[in-house]
């Protein structure tokens, strides 16, 4: 028996956002970049700097985190101690629950200093500086109307 191959997936930039901080002047917009949409599996390459600048990784095979019980398994590999390495390969979705968690990314501080997990903030992919000028790139907008 011969299965027809699948049918190639079209190709197209859903965002590419460049904003100067300064002057939150829009530098770059290219896309659908008002409306949200998950990051999927990209995100982990903005995940992994933003650890390992953080420290929160140390190397590729460090922090190896051990699964436990209740997370994400759906895909067998997932149910063994993970890396960097390893959670890029396979695609943990567990591991990148940790790494945020372990960040706090997303997540505003109130006056205590302890996380408020109800009022999380927008996730963005980090900045650039050059000269005078800092641009941030953020992967999402919470209020894209505020930027344009």
């Amino acid at each position: 028996m011969t299965l027809p191959l699948p049918a190639a997936a079209e190709q197209h930039v859903v965002c590419t956002l460049a904003v100067d901080v300064e002057t939150n002047e829009t530098l770059i917009g290219d896309g659908s970049c008002n409306q949200r949409i998950s990051s999927a599996s990209t995100f982990k390459i903005a995940i992994s700097l933003m650890a390992f600048d953080s420290g929160i990784f140390t190397a590729s095979d460090q922090p190896e985190w051990p699964f436990q019980e209740g997370y994400a398994d759906w895909n067998p590999k997932w149910s063994q101690s993970t890396t960097p390495e390893t959670w890029m390969r396979d695609s943990v979705v567990w591991f990148s629950q940790r790494a945020t968690e372990k960040m706090g990314a997303g997540l505003p501080f109130g006056d205590d200093g302890k996380l408020l997990k109800g009022q999380p903030f927008d996730w963005y992919v980090g900045w650039a500086e050059k000269e005078n000028r800092t641009v941030a790139l953020p992967s999402s907008f919470a209020s894209a109307n505020a930027r344009t």
